[in-house]
Protein backbone atom coordinates (compact mmCIF):
# COMPACT_ATOMS: atom_id res chain seq x y z
CA UNK A 1 0.00 0.00 0.00
CA UNK A 2 3.06 2.24 0.04
CA UNK A 3 2.46 2.54 -3.71
CA UNK A 4 -0.93 4.14 -3.04
CA UNK A 5 0.69 6.66 -0.70
CA UNK A 6 3.35 7.61 -3.26
CA UNK A 7 0.79 7.94 -6.03
CA UNK A 8 -1.42 10.15 -3.87
CA UNK A 9 1.43 12.45 -2.83
CA UNK A 10 2.65 12.73 -6.44
CA UNK A 11 -0.88 13.51 -7.63
CA UNK A 12 -1.33 16.12 -4.90
CA UNK A 13 1.93 17.83 -5.87
CA UNK A 14 1.09 17.80 -9.58
CA UNK A 15 -2.34 19.39 -9.03
CA UNK A 16 -1.60 21.85 -6.24
CA UNK A 17 2.18 22.08 -6.08
CA UNK A 18 2.42 25.87 -5.85
CA UNK A 19 -0.08 26.11 -3.02
CA UNK A 20 1.57 23.23 -1.19
CA UNK A 21 4.85 25.10 -1.16
CA UNK A 22 3.06 28.26 -0.01
CA UNK A 23 1.47 26.27 2.83
CA UNK A 24 4.84 24.92 3.97
CA UNK A 25 6.45 28.33 3.63
CA UNK A 26 3.78 29.91 5.84
CA UNK A 27 4.28 27.17 8.41
CA UNK A 28 8.04 27.59 8.27
CA UNK A 29 7.90 31.35 8.83
CA UNK A 30 5.29 30.93 11.59
CA UNK A 31 7.49 28.37 13.35
CA UNK A 32 10.53 30.63 13.07
CA UNK A 33 8.51 33.55 14.48
CA UNK A 34 7.40 31.38 17.40
CA UNK A 35 10.94 30.15 18.00
CA UNK A 36 12.33 33.67 18.02
CA UNK A 37 9.56 34.74 20.37
CA UNK A 38 10.42 31.93 22.77
CA UNK A 39 14.11 32.87 22.63
CA UNK A 40 13.13 36.34 23.80
CA UNK A 41 11.90 34.71 26.99
CA UNK A 42 15.41 33.46 27.88
CA UNK A 43 16.72 36.80 29.18
CA UNK A 44 13.38 37.44 30.86
CA UNK A 45 13.47 34.13 32.70
CA UNK A 46 17.19 34.53 33.39
CA UNK A 47 16.71 38.03 34.77
CA UNK A 48 13.96 36.84 37.05
CA UNK A 49 16.24 34.08 38.32
CA UNK A 50 19.35 36.23 38.40
CA UNK A 51 21.28 33.79 36.23
CA UNK A 52 21.87 35.21 32.75
CA UNK A 53 23.83 32.89 30.39
CA UNK A 54 27.03 34.36 28.96
CA UNK A 55 25.88 34.03 25.36
CA UNK A 56 22.81 36.18 25.94
CA UNK A 57 23.62 39.71 24.64
CA UNK A 58 22.62 42.92 26.33
CA UNK A 59 18.96 43.35 25.55
CA UNK A 60 16.31 45.96 26.30
CA UNK A 61 14.31 45.95 29.48
CA UNK A 62 11.93 43.17 30.44
CA UNK A 63 8.78 45.12 29.37
CA UNK A 64 10.32 45.71 25.95
CA UNK A 65 11.23 42.02 25.65
CA UNK A 66 7.73 41.02 26.62
CA UNK A 67 6.37 43.40 24.01
CA UNK A 68 8.64 41.88 21.37
CA UNK A 69 7.51 38.41 22.47
CA UNK A 70 3.88 39.46 22.14
CA UNK A 71 4.56 40.85 18.66
CA UNK A 72 6.24 37.61 17.58
CA UNK A 73 3.31 35.56 18.84
CA UNK A 74 0.77 37.81 17.10
CA UNK A 75 2.75 37.51 13.86
CA UNK A 76 2.80 33.75 14.32
CA UNK A 77 -0.97 33.72 14.84
CA UNK A 78 -1.56 35.72 11.67
CA UNK A 79 0.71 33.44 9.68
CA UNK A 80 -1.06 30.37 11.04
CA UNK A 81 -4.40 31.90 10.08
CA UNK A 82 -3.10 32.42 6.55
CA UNK A 83 -1.84 28.82 6.58
CA UNK A 84 -5.26 27.53 7.68
CA UNK A 85 -6.95 29.41 4.84
CA UNK A 86 -4.54 27.99 2.28
CA UNK A 87 -4.94 24.49 3.73
CA UNK A 88 -8.74 24.72 3.67
CA UNK A 89 -8.65 25.68 -0.01
CA UNK A 90 -6.23 22.86 -0.77
CA UNK A 91 -8.41 20.27 0.97
CA UNK A 92 -11.57 21.31 -0.87
CA UNK A 93 -10.04 22.16 -4.23
CA UNK A 94 -8.21 18.85 -4.45
CA UNK A 95 -11.38 16.83 -3.86
CA UNK A 96 -13.28 19.00 -6.35
CA UNK A 97 -10.59 18.58 -9.01
CA UNK A 98 -10.51 14.85 -8.40
CA UNK A 99 -14.28 14.57 -8.87
CA UNK A 100 -14.31 16.53 -12.13
CA UNK A 101 -11.24 14.74 -13.48
CA UNK A 102 -12.75 11.37 -12.61
CA UNK A 103 -15.95 12.29 -14.44
CA UNK A 104 -13.91 13.44 -17.45
CA UNK A 105 -11.92 10.19 -17.34
CA UNK A 106 -15.08 8.08 -17.40
CA UNK A 107 -16.39 10.11 -20.32
CA UNK A 108 -13.09 9.76 -22.17
CA UNK A 109 -13.04 5.99 -21.67
CA UNK A 110 -16.43 5.75 -23.33
CA UNK A 111 -19.61 3.86 -22.69
CA UNK A 112 -18.17 0.39 -23.24
CA UNK A 113 -15.74 0.82 -20.34
CA UNK A 114 -18.21 2.76 -18.19
CA UNK A 115 -20.86 0.06 -18.53
CA UNK A 116 -18.35 -2.60 -17.42
CA UNK A 117 -17.51 -0.51 -14.36
CA UNK A 118 -21.19 -0.38 -13.46
CA UNK A 119 -23.32 1.97 -11.37
CA UNK A 120 -22.37 0.50 -8.00
CA UNK A 121 -18.64 0.92 -8.61
CA UNK A 122 -19.12 4.45 -9.90
CA UNK A 123 -21.05 5.33 -6.75
CA UNK A 124 -18.17 3.99 -4.69
CA UNK A 125 -15.73 6.24 -6.56
CA UNK A 126 -17.68 9.32 -5.48
CA UNK A 127 -19.20 8.29 -2.15
CA UNK A 128 -16.30 6.31 -0.67
CA UNK A 129 -13.01 6.41 -2.59
CA UNK A 130 -12.87 10.18 -3.16
CA UNK A 131 -14.08 10.89 0.38
CA UNK A 132 -11.37 8.67 1.89
CA UNK A 133 -8.80 10.12 -0.51
CA UNK A 134 -9.72 13.59 0.75
CA UNK A 135 -9.18 12.39 4.33
CA UNK A 136 -5.79 10.99 3.34
CA UNK A 137 -4.85 14.33 1.77
CA UNK A 138 -5.76 16.18 4.97
CA UNK A 139 -3.65 13.71 6.95
CA UNK A 140 -0.72 14.17 4.56
CA UNK A 141 -0.91 17.95 4.96
CA UNK A 142 -1.09 17.53 8.73
CA UNK A 143 2.06 15.39 8.65
CA UNK A 144 3.91 17.94 6.52
CA UNK A 145 2.88 20.86 8.73
CA UNK A 146 3.83 18.98 11.90
CA UNK A 147 7.23 18.01 10.51
CA UNK A 148 8.01 21.62 9.55
CA UNK A 149 7.13 22.78 13.06
CA UNK A 150 9.16 19.99 14.69
CA UNK A 151 12.15 20.70 12.47
CA UNK A 152 12.26 24.42 13.34
CA UNK A 153 11.74 23.92 17.05
CA UNK A 154 14.26 21.08 17.07
CA UNK A 155 16.89 23.25 15.39
CA UNK A 156 16.35 25.97 17.98
CA UNK A 157 16.78 23.44 20.79
CA UNK A 158 19.88 22.06 19.07
CA UNK A 159 21.40 25.53 18.80
CA UNK A 160 21.06 26.39 22.49
CA UNK A 161 21.60 22.93 24.04
CA UNK A 162 22.96 20.35 21.58
CA UNK A 163 23.27 17.38 23.95
CA UNK A 164 19.86 17.98 25.45
CA UNK A 165 18.28 18.26 21.99
CA UNK A 166 19.90 15.05 20.76
CA UNK A 167 18.78 13.18 23.86
CA UNK A 168 15.25 14.50 23.46
CA UNK A 169 15.20 13.49 19.78
CA UNK A 170 16.35 9.96 20.66
CA UNK A 171 13.71 9.52 23.35
CA UNK A 172 10.92 10.96 21.19
CA UNK A 173 12.05 8.69 18.36
CA UNK A 174 11.80 5.77 20.77
CA UNK A 175 8.20 6.67 21.56
CA UNK A 176 7.39 6.64 17.84
CA UNK A 177 9.21 3.33 17.34
CA UNK A 178 7.13 1.73 20.09
CA UNK A 179 3.91 2.60 18.28
CA UNK A 180 5.24 1.82 14.78
CA UNK A 181 3.80 -1.70 14.67
CA UNK A 182 0.30 -0.23 14.79
CA UNK A 183 1.16 2.38 12.19
CA UNK A 184 2.32 -0.39 9.85
CA UNK A 185 -0.86 -2.30 10.66
CA UNK A 186 -2.85 0.65 9.34
CA UNK A 187 -1.46 -0.04 5.86
CA UNK A 188 -2.79 -3.58 5.89
CA UNK A 189 -6.04 -2.49 7.53
CA UNK A 190 -6.55 0.15 4.87
CA UNK A 191 -6.39 -2.45 2.10
CA UNK A 192 -8.82 -4.75 3.94
CA UNK A 193 -11.16 -1.84 4.56
CA UNK A 194 -11.15 -0.88 0.87
CA UNK A 195 -12.42 -4.35 -0.08
CA UNK A 196 -15.06 -4.32 2.67
CA UNK A 197 -16.33 -0.86 1.73
CA UNK A 198 -16.57 -1.89 -1.92
CA UNK A 199 -18.63 -4.96 -1.03
CA UNK A 200 -20.90 -3.01 1.35
CA UNK A 201 -21.48 -0.26 -1.22
CA UNK A 202 -22.30 -2.78 -3.91
CA UNK A 203 -24.79 -4.46 -1.59
CA UNK A 204 -26.27 -1.12 -0.51
CA UNK A 205 -26.67 0.04 -4.09
CA UNK A 206 -28.74 -3.04 -4.91
CA UNK A 207 -30.83 -2.74 -1.73
CA UNK A 208 -33.58 -0.64 -3.32
CA UNK A 209 -33.79 -2.88 -6.35
CA UNK A 210 -34.24 -6.03 -4.25
CA UNK A 211 -36.34 -4.73 -1.36
CA UNK A 212 -39.69 -4.67 -3.18
CA UNK A 213 -39.43 -8.28 -4.30
CA UNK A 214 -38.19 -9.39 -0.87
CA UNK A 215 -41.19 -7.76 0.81
CA UNK A 216 -43.64 -9.23 -1.69
CA UNK A 217 -42.19 -12.74 -1.36
CA UNK A 218 -41.90 -12.71 2.43
CA UNK A 219 -38.14 -13.27 2.50
CA UNK A 220 -37.27 -10.00 4.22
CA UNK A 221 -35.25 -11.62 7.04
CA UNK A 222 -32.87 -13.38 4.68
CA UNK A 223 -32.59 -10.28 2.51
CA UNK A 224 -31.70 -8.13 5.52
CA UNK A 225 -29.26 -10.76 6.82
CA UNK A 226 -27.26 -10.61 3.59
CA UNK A 227 -27.14 -6.83 3.71
CA UNK A 228 -26.30 -6.82 7.42
CA UNK A 229 -23.41 -9.23 6.91
CA UNK A 230 -21.74 -6.89 4.42
CA UNK A 231 -22.23 -3.93 6.77
CA UNK A 232 -20.92 -5.96 9.74
CA UNK A 233 -17.68 -6.84 7.93
CA UNK A 234 -17.17 -3.20 6.94
CA UNK A 235 -17.74 -2.00 10.51
CA UNK A 236 -15.38 -4.64 11.93
CA UNK A 237 -12.63 -3.34 9.64
CA UNK A 238 -13.32 0.23 10.83
CA UNK A 239 -13.20 -0.91 14.46
CA UNK A 240 -9.93 -2.74 13.84
CA UNK A 241 -8.40 0.43 12.40
CA UNK A 242 -9.67 2.53 15.30
CA UNK A 243 -8.23 0.05 17.81
CA UNK A 244 -4.85 0.22 16.05
CA UNK A 245 -4.91 4.00 16.38
CA UNK A 246 -5.94 3.80 20.04
CA UNK A 247 -3.11 1.37 20.85
CA UNK A 248 -0.59 3.51 19.01
CA UNK A 249 -1.85 6.59 20.87
CA UNK A 250 -1.59 4.79 24.22
CA UNK A 251 1.93 3.57 23.56
CA UNK A 252 3.03 6.96 22.25
CA UNK A 253 1.52 8.83 25.22
CA UNK A 254 3.12 6.61 27.86
CA UNK A 255 6.54 6.59 26.22
CA UNK A 256 6.36 10.36 25.66
CA UNK A 257 5.67 10.99 29.35
CA UNK A 258 8.52 8.66 30.34
CA UNK A 259 10.77 10.41 27.84
CA UNK A 260 9.83 13.84 29.22
CA UNK A 261 10.65 12.81 32.78
CA UNK A 262 13.95 11.30 31.65
CA UNK A 263 14.86 14.43 29.71
CA UNK A 264 14.07 16.71 32.64
CA UNK A 265 16.11 14.51 34.96
CA UNK A 266 19.03 14.53 32.55
CA UNK A 267 18.84 18.30 32.16
CA UNK A 268 18.80 18.94 35.88
CA UNK A 269 21.25 16.29 37.13
CA UNK A 270 23.47 15.18 34.30
CA UNK A 271 23.75 17.98 31.72
CA UNK A 272 23.85 20.85 34.25
CA UNK A 273 21.79 23.26 32.12
CA UNK A 274 21.07 26.75 33.38
CA UNK A 275 17.52 27.02 34.79
CA UNK A 276 16.46 29.69 32.29
CA UNK A 277 17.64 27.58 29.37
CA UNK A 278 16.10 24.45 30.85
CA UNK A 279 12.79 26.27 31.28
CA UNK A 280 12.85 27.31 27.61
CA UNK A 281 13.76 23.78 26.55
CA UNK A 282 10.89 22.36 28.57
CA UNK A 283 8.52 24.81 26.85
CA UNK A 284 9.89 23.81 23.45
CA UNK A 285 9.66 20.13 24.28
CA UNK A 286 6.13 20.41 25.59
CA UNK A 287 5.06 22.25 22.44
CA UNK A 288 6.76 19.65 20.26
CA UNK A 289 5.10 16.64 21.85
CA UNK A 290 1.63 17.57 20.57
CA UNK A 291 2.67 17.92 16.90
CA UNK A 292 4.81 14.77 17.20
CA UNK A 293 1.82 12.78 18.43
CA UNK A 294 -0.35 14.44 15.78
CA UNK A 295 2.12 13.43 13.07
CA UNK A 296 2.05 9.81 14.25
CA UNK A 297 -1.75 9.69 14.30
CA UNK A 298 -1.96 11.45 10.93
CA UNK A 299 0.45 8.91 9.47
CA UNK A 300 -1.85 6.14 10.65
CA UNK A 301 -4.83 7.87 9.09
CA UNK A 302 -2.92 8.45 5.87
CA UNK A 303 -1.96 4.80 5.49
CA UNK A 304 -5.49 3.69 6.35
CA UNK A 305 -7.13 5.92 3.73
CA UNK A 306 -4.52 6.24 0.96
CA UNK A 307 -5.44 2.83 -0.59
CA UNK A 308 -8.77 4.37 -1.64
CA UNK A 309 -6.85 6.49 -4.18
CA UNK A 310 -5.42 3.45 -5.97
CA UNK A 311 -8.50 2.57 -8.08
CA UNK A 312 -8.97 6.26 -8.91
CA UNK A 313 -5.33 6.56 -10.00
CA UNK A 314 -5.64 3.46 -12.17
CA UNK A 315 -8.75 4.83 -13.87
CA UNK A 316 -7.15 8.24 -14.46
CA UNK A 317 -4.07 6.55 -15.90
CA UNK A 318 -6.20 4.37 -18.15
CA UNK A 319 -8.07 7.41 -19.45
CA UNK A 320 -4.80 9.24 -20.02
CA UNK A 321 -3.39 6.58 -22.29
CA UNK A 322 -3.66 7.03 -26.07
CA UNK A 323 -6.81 5.18 -27.14
CA UNK A 324 -5.10 4.28 -30.39
CA UNK A 325 -8.03 5.33 -32.59
CA UNK A 326 -7.77 7.92 -35.32
CA UNK A 327 -10.62 10.32 -35.83
CA UNK A 328 -12.12 10.21 -39.29
CA UNK A 329 -13.72 13.22 -40.88
CA UNK A 330 -16.72 13.34 -43.20
CA UNK A 331 -17.96 16.87 -42.47
CA UNK A 332 -20.72 16.87 -45.06
CA UNK A 333 -21.94 13.37 -44.30
CA UNK A 334 -22.11 13.71 -40.53
CA UNK A 335 -24.89 16.30 -40.63
CA UNK A 336 -26.53 15.73 -44.01
CA UNK A 337 -26.20 12.02 -44.66
CA UNK A 338 -28.78 10.18 -46.73
CA UNK A 339 -28.25 6.57 -45.65
CA UNK A 340 -26.76 4.80 -42.63
CA UNK A 341 -25.93 1.14 -43.27
CA UNK A 342 -24.65 -1.73 -41.14
CA UNK A 343 -23.46 -4.87 -42.89
CA UNK A 344 -22.68 -8.24 -41.31
CA UNK A 345 -22.44 -6.56 -37.89
CA UNK A 346 -21.40 -8.56 -34.81
CA UNK A 347 -21.75 -6.70 -31.53
CA UNK A 348 -21.27 -7.02 -27.77
CA UNK A 349 -18.83 -9.44 -26.18
CA UNK A 350 -15.96 -10.38 -28.45
CA UNK A 351 -15.94 -13.94 -27.12
CA UNK A 352 -19.70 -14.44 -27.60
CA UNK A 353 -21.09 -11.68 -29.82
CA UNK A 354 -24.62 -11.06 -31.04
CA UNK A 355 -25.19 -11.09 -34.78
CA UNK A 356 -24.50 -10.89 -37.58
CA UNK A 357 -26.99 -8.10 -38.30
CA UNK A 358 -27.73 -6.14 -41.45
CA UNK A 359 -29.61 -2.86 -41.10
CA UNK A 360 -30.04 0.35 -43.01
CA UNK A 361 -31.91 3.55 -42.33
CA UNK A 362 -32.59 6.34 -44.80
CA UNK A 363 -32.77 10.00 -43.89
CA UNK A 364 -36.21 10.75 -42.49
CA UNK A 365 -37.07 7.07 -42.07
CA UNK A 366 -38.47 5.59 -38.86
CA UNK A 367 -37.10 2.15 -38.09
CA UNK A 368 -38.00 -0.02 -35.12
CA UNK A 369 -35.74 -2.72 -33.72
CA UNK A 370 -37.78 -5.52 -32.20
CA UNK A 371 -36.90 -8.77 -30.53
CA UNK A 372 -37.10 -10.67 -27.25
CA UNK A 373 -35.38 -9.43 -24.10
CA UNK A 374 -31.68 -10.20 -24.15
CA UNK A 375 -31.47 -10.33 -27.94
CA UNK A 376 -29.08 -7.35 -28.14
CA UNK A 377 -31.43 -4.52 -29.15
CA UNK A 378 -29.79 -1.93 -26.90
CA UNK A 379 -26.33 -3.17 -27.89
CA UNK A 380 -27.23 -2.65 -31.54
CA UNK A 381 -28.58 0.83 -30.81
CA UNK A 382 -25.44 1.73 -28.84
CA UNK A 383 -23.25 0.47 -31.68
CA UNK A 384 -25.12 2.50 -34.30
CA UNK A 385 -24.85 5.53 -32.04
CA UNK A 386 -21.07 5.15 -31.80
CA UNK A 387 -21.08 4.39 -28.07
CA UNK A 388 -19.76 0.88 -28.69
CA UNK A 389 -17.45 -0.46 -31.38
CA UNK A 390 -18.62 -3.49 -33.35
CA UNK A 391 -16.77 -6.77 -32.94
CA UNK A 392 -16.79 -7.13 -36.72
CA UNK A 393 -18.68 -5.88 -39.72
CA UNK A 394 -18.91 -2.54 -41.48
CA UNK A 395 -20.85 0.67 -40.85
CA UNK A 396 -21.25 3.07 -43.79
CA UNK A 397 -22.50 6.60 -44.22
CA UNK A 398 -23.61 7.22 -47.80
CA UNK A 399 -21.47 4.30 -48.87
CA UNK A 400 -18.30 5.39 -47.04
CA UNK A 401 -16.99 3.04 -44.27
CA UNK A 402 -16.79 4.93 -40.99
CA UNK A 403 -15.98 4.44 -37.33
CA UNK A 404 -18.85 6.28 -35.70
CA UNK A 405 -17.15 6.44 -32.30
CA UNK A 406 -14.37 8.67 -33.67
CA UNK A 407 -16.17 10.33 -36.57
CA UNK A 408 -15.89 14.10 -36.28
CA UNK A 409 -19.29 15.74 -35.91
CA UNK A 410 -21.33 12.55 -35.80
CA UNK A 411 -22.60 12.95 -32.25
CA UNK A 412 -23.70 16.55 -32.87
CA UNK A 413 -26.48 15.15 -35.05
CA UNK A 414 -27.59 12.41 -32.65
CA UNK A 415 -30.07 12.61 -29.75
CA UNK A 416 -30.48 9.63 -27.40
CA UNK A 417 -33.25 8.94 -24.88
CA UNK A 418 -33.20 5.71 -22.90
CA UNK A 419 -35.64 4.12 -20.49
CA UNK A 420 -33.66 5.22 -17.42
CA UNK A 421 -32.25 8.44 -18.82
CA UNK A 422 -31.76 10.55 -15.67
CA UNK A 423 -31.61 14.32 -16.08
CA UNK A 424 -29.60 16.50 -13.73
CA UNK A 425 -31.16 19.46 -11.95
CA UNK A 426 -34.25 20.33 -9.94
CA UNK A 427 -36.10 22.56 -12.42
CA UNK A 428 -37.31 21.78 -15.95
CA UNK A 429 -34.86 24.39 -17.25
CA UNK A 430 -31.93 22.64 -15.58
CA UNK A 431 -33.14 19.24 -16.73
CA UNK A 432 -33.34 20.50 -20.31
CA UNK A 433 -29.77 21.82 -20.11
CA UNK A 434 -30.81 25.42 -20.72
CA UNK A 435 -29.00 28.42 -19.27
CA UNK A 436 -30.90 30.92 -17.05
CA UNK A 437 -33.13 33.03 -19.28
CA UNK A 438 -32.31 30.97 -22.39
CA UNK A 439 -35.33 30.41 -24.65
CA UNK A 440 -34.60 28.58 -27.93
CA UNK A 441 -36.78 29.74 -30.80
CA UNK A 442 -38.25 26.26 -31.27
CA UNK A 443 -38.89 25.64 -27.53
CA UNK A 444 -42.63 26.37 -27.54
CA UNK A 445 -43.24 24.24 -30.60
CA UNK A 446 -41.37 21.27 -29.14
CA UNK A 447 -43.23 21.65 -25.82
CA UNK A 448 -46.45 21.12 -27.78
CA UNK A 449 -44.90 18.27 -29.79
CA UNK A 450 -44.13 16.22 -26.68
CA UNK A 451 -47.38 17.08 -24.91
CA UNK A 452 -45.95 19.16 -22.04
CA UNK A 453 -47.99 22.31 -22.54
CA UNK A 454 -50.41 21.58 -19.68
CA UNK A 455 -47.55 20.81 -17.28
CA UNK A 456 -45.53 23.96 -18.12
CA UNK A 457 -48.62 26.18 -17.89
CA UNK A 458 -49.59 24.93 -14.43
CA UNK A 459 -46.08 25.18 -12.95
CA UNK A 460 -45.96 28.42 -10.86
CA UNK A 461 -42.63 29.56 -12.28
CA UNK A 462 -42.79 27.70 -15.57
CA UNK A 463 -39.45 26.16 -16.53
CA UNK A 464 -37.88 27.60 -13.39
CA UNK A 465 -40.21 25.80 -10.95
CA UNK A 466 -38.51 23.47 -8.48
CA UNK A 467 -39.76 19.96 -9.18
CA UNK A 468 -37.38 17.97 -6.97
CA UNK A 469 -34.01 16.45 -7.71
CA UNK A 470 -34.10 15.05 -11.26
CA UNK A 471 -37.83 15.77 -11.40
CA UNK A 472 -38.76 13.63 -8.38
CA UNK A 473 -42.08 15.51 -8.00
CA UNK A 474 -43.10 14.82 -11.59
CA UNK A 475 -44.87 11.75 -12.89
CA UNK A 476 -42.79 9.19 -14.75
CA UNK A 477 -44.42 10.07 -18.07
CA UNK A 478 -43.70 13.76 -17.54
CA UNK A 479 -40.03 13.05 -16.91
CA UNK A 480 -39.88 10.97 -20.10
CA UNK A 481 -41.51 13.77 -22.09
CA UNK A 482 -38.92 16.21 -20.70
CA UNK A 483 -36.15 13.85 -21.79
CA UNK A 484 -37.57 13.71 -25.31
CA UNK A 485 -37.97 17.51 -25.32
CA UNK A 486 -34.30 17.88 -24.37
CA UNK A 487 -33.41 15.58 -27.27
CA UNK A 488 -35.49 17.57 -29.77
CA UNK A 489 -33.83 20.84 -28.74
CA UNK A 490 -30.62 19.41 -30.21
CA UNK A 491 -32.32 19.45 -33.64
CA UNK A 492 -31.06 15.93 -34.28
CA UNK A 493 -30.59 14.27 -37.60
CA UNK A 494 -31.09 10.92 -35.86
CA UNK A 495 -33.27 10.47 -32.77
CA UNK A 496 -32.95 7.26 -30.77
CA UNK A 497 -35.73 6.21 -28.40
CA UNK A 498 -34.74 3.08 -26.48
CA UNK A 499 -37.83 2.11 -24.45
CA UNK A 500 -38.16 5.86 -23.86
CA UNK A 501 -41.96 5.85 -24.05
CA UNK A 502 -42.53 2.90 -21.72
CA UNK A 503 -43.87 5.23 -18.97
CA UNK A 504 -46.67 6.45 -21.26
CA UNK A 505 -49.91 4.61 -21.87
CA UNK A 506 -50.67 3.51 -25.43
CA UNK A 507 -52.92 6.47 -26.21
CA UNK A 508 -50.38 9.01 -24.93
CA UNK A 509 -47.55 7.26 -26.76
CA UNK A 510 -49.52 7.20 -30.01
CA UNK A 511 -50.31 10.91 -29.77
CA UNK A 512 -46.67 11.73 -28.99
CA UNK A 513 -45.34 9.74 -31.95
CA UNK A 514 -47.92 11.23 -34.31
CA UNK A 515 -46.95 14.76 -33.27
CA UNK A 516 -43.25 14.00 -33.66
CA UNK A 517 -43.78 12.58 -37.14
CA UNK A 518 -45.75 15.62 -38.24
CA UNK A 519 -43.33 18.15 -36.71
CA UNK A 520 -40.05 16.44 -37.70
CA UNK A 521 -40.53 14.91 -41.16
CA UNK A 522 -36.80 15.00 -42.01
CA UNK A 523 -35.60 13.43 -38.76
CA UNK A 524 -34.61 9.75 -38.74
CA UNK A 525 -35.75 7.61 -35.81
CA UNK A 526 -34.40 4.39 -34.35
CA UNK A 527 -37.02 3.02 -31.98
CA UNK A 528 -37.02 0.16 -29.47
CA UNK A 529 -40.18 -1.01 -27.76
CA UNK A 530 -41.68 -4.27 -26.53
CA UNK A 531 -45.24 -3.11 -27.35
CA UNK A 532 -46.47 -4.27 -30.78
CA UNK A 533 -48.90 -1.33 -30.97
CA UNK A 534 -45.99 1.12 -30.89
CA UNK A 535 -44.47 -0.37 -34.01
CA UNK A 536 -47.36 0.65 -36.24
CA UNK A 537 -45.92 4.15 -36.53
CA UNK A 538 -42.65 2.86 -37.99
CA UNK A 539 -41.73 2.66 -41.66
CA UNK A 540 -39.96 -0.64 -41.10
CA UNK A 541 -39.46 -3.11 -38.27
CA UNK A 542 -36.18 -5.01 -38.01
CA UNK A 543 -36.51 -8.25 -36.08
CA UNK A 544 -33.39 -9.52 -34.30
CA UNK A 545 -32.64 -12.48 -32.06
Amino acid sequence: MAKAGRLLVDDLKSRLGGRLYLLLALMLVASIAEGLGLLLLVPVLAALGGDVPEWVPELPSVPVLLGLFLGAMVLRSLLLYARDRVQARIDNDYVGLLKTDLAAALARLGWARASRIGQARMQQYWNADIVRTGVAVMQALSIAVSLVFLAVQGLIALAIAPRFALLAAMLLGLSIAVSWRWIAGSQRGGADLLAAVEDANRTGFSFHAGLKAALAEGRTDRFLDRYGEAVRIEQERWVALDLMRARARLASTITSVVALVAILFAGLVWLDIAPAILALLVILLARMMGPARQAVEALQGFWANAPAFLPIAELLAEAGRDPGGTASSLPAATRHWSKLEADDLNIGDQADPFGPYDLHIDAGEWVAIAGPSGSGKTLLIDTLTGLLSPVSGTIRLDGEPVLLGVLDGWREGVAYVGQDDAMLGDTPRDMLGLEPGETPTDLDGHIDDVGLRDLIDRLPAGLDTHVGDRGAKLAGGERRRLAILRALLRQPKLLILDEATVALDLQAESLLLARLRAAQPDMSLLFVSHRPQSLTFMDRVVEIG
